[in-house]
């Protein structure tokens, strides 16, 4: 019943807050979907309890997704930054390995 991408597994039980009114436990992804269908139903926000859940959770996981690229966005600079510091850790390495072969 309920698809979403792998990648946003982990912000679905964050963004669940925001339509539910809690937030979706830690082993959601095991639970068979009539039990995550139920959970949805049992949960749902006032202004989404007539809306059919799988309409609520996929908004929850369009969330989710906009939070996941949020975050990528955000940690892509750290990301170059620290393969920069990789390659500067390496060229060093060679450079002392290079020295001690000299010396």
């Amino acid at each position: 019943m309920f698809k979403y991408l792998k990648m946003s597994e982990h912000y679905i039980p964050e963004a669940s807050g925001h339509y539910f009114t809690e937030h979706l436990p830690d082993e959601w992804n095991t639970w068979e979907s009539e039990e995550l269908d139920k959970w949805c139903e049992d949960n749902a926000w006032e202004p989404f309890e007539h809306h059919p859940t799988d309409w609520v959770f996929k908004q929850a996981a369009n969330l989710a997704l906009s939070i996941h690229r949020c975050v990528e966005k955000a940690t892509r600079p750290l990301e170059d930054a620290l393969a920069e510091c990789e390659q500067d850790i390496d060229r060093l390495r060679e450079r002392l390995i290079k020295e001690g072969r000299e010396g």
